[in-house]
């Protein structure tokens, strides 16, 4: 889990948070500071594309690809029922 920070202060309060949360979290758990066109080359540089996001740089929600995936989801668990009943 990526949590991306544009603020040094936040940094801390993450950091403290994984100590709370355990080994088991603490280990999937990466802070990235920077401003969020930093965060999204941090990201691609770890092999998630930019356009998979589900924030634009203004911090709004791009909800277009969620939709698509609940209704892909949708339509295999329909798919899926149908098979086995």
């Amino acid at each position: 889990m990526f949590v991306c920070l544009d603020e040094a202060p936040w940094l801390a309060v993450v950091e403290a948070f994984s100590m709370i949360v355990g080994k088991f979290l603490r280990i999937r758990l990466r802070a990235l500071p920077g401003s969020h066109t930093e965060c999204m080359y941090q990201l691609m540089s770890l092999g998630l594309p930019h356009g998979v996001l589900p924030v634009y740089q203004n911090s709004e929600l791009r909800l277009d690809y969620h939709r698509q995936w609940l209704e892909e989801q949708y339509q295999q668990e329909t798919t899926n029922g149908m098979q086995e009943g």
